[in-house]
């Protein structure tokens, strides 16, 4: 035993910085693990392969998607209609407005036909692109093995269904979460305006918080978004604190590329029939980006589920 006396910071500040220091070095560690592990899984080739199985599940899933808040439309004041309407074509371009308009007004009167006629058609279409992404983690996480299943009649159940019958269920749950997820949005917004008159009546910091309050309520819903796929995608059980940060980093990313494609349409799709081919194009680029990003967050967190698994 060496009787030196054990080395200590001499401050504070030192501590502090000792700290830094090993955060920084672990959140490189993460992401050079992050980065080989996406190369090695194939992570592009994923990604590629879930735009075209995306393009197929997005209009059936268009259509409950905004069938079922239709229903809601009903209940509600015309004039906060109206402003959703006008929302929701600020991100997608001045040509939306009348496509829109006119299929709110036929869902408000038919939607429960329009969702029912098309059932079928979501289950098999919609549900496809799920499937892809419920392969596409069981890819992933081939070579790890599973959480210890835990005592609750969902992990008792999960862990007894065969692996198809799982995955069916799943798909055809995300299909189904979907439009509620939707309908809660637009809960969300009609609360959001409401709030934004409270708060435009405050001094000073009224406008800066009314502006505020509609990207943190999307990171919200995004995070959640995120946390649901990373959670239930993976063949394993995975526990909550494995799924916040990389929920969150999916969220903030698709937050950051959303306003660059709404900035896009918004500019750019109106100018002539090569805008709107390019807006396709900036579709599937979208699509890919946020696939990327998804896929590197699904090895973030298997990296973190193998940290934790090892200390």
């Amino acid at each position: 035993m060496s009787l030196q006396p054990e080395r200590r910071p001499s401050s504070m500040l030192d501590s502090v910085r000792e700290k830094i220091r090993h955060d920084f070095a672990y959140l490189l560690i993460l992401l050079r693990g992050t980065y080989a592990a996406f190369k090695d899984d194939g992570g592009r080739a994923l990604s590629a392969a879930l735009v075209y199985y995306s393009t197929l599940s997005t209009v059936p899933l268009l259509i409950l998607i905004i069938s079922l808040p239709g229903l809601l439309l009903r209940v509600v004041d015309p004039v906060a209609a109206d402003r959703f309407v006008r929302q929701m074509t600020e991100l997608v371009g001045p040509t939306f407005t009348e496509i829109l308009t006119t299929f709110l007004e036929r869902v408000q009167h038919q939607s429960l036909l329009i969702a029912g006629v098309s059932v079928g058609m979501l289950l098999f279409s919609a549900s496809s692109g799920f499937r892809f992404l419920r392969y596409a983690f069981r890819w992933i996480w081939r070579n790890e093995q599973p959480v210890p299943p835990t005592t609750s009649s969902l992990g008792r159940l999960r862990a007894t269904l065969p692996g198809r019958i799982v995955d069916a269920l799943i798909a055809f749950g995300i299909v189904f979460v979907a439009p509620l997820i939707a309908t809660v949005g637009l809960l969300i917004y009609l609360l959001l305006n409401l709030a934004r008159a409270l708060l435009n009546d405050l001094p000073l910091i009224g406008s800066t918080l009314s502006s505020l309050l509609a990207p943190l309520i999307l990171l919200f819903l995004y995070s959640l978004i995120f946390m649901l796929l990373l959670w239930v995608m993976p063949p394993v059980l995975l526990r909550l604190r494995d799924i916040v940060v990389p929920g969150f980093v999916c969220a903030v990313a698709v937050l950051i590329t959303t306003y660059g494609l709404g900035l896009y349409i918004r500019f750019f799709s109106g100018v002539s029939i090569y805008g709107a081919i390019g807006t396709i194009f900036a579709l599937q680029l979208w699509t890919y980006i946020n696939a990327l990003v998804l896929f590197s967050c699904a090895e973030l967190t298997k990296l973190l589920v193998r940290n934790a698994a090892s200390t």
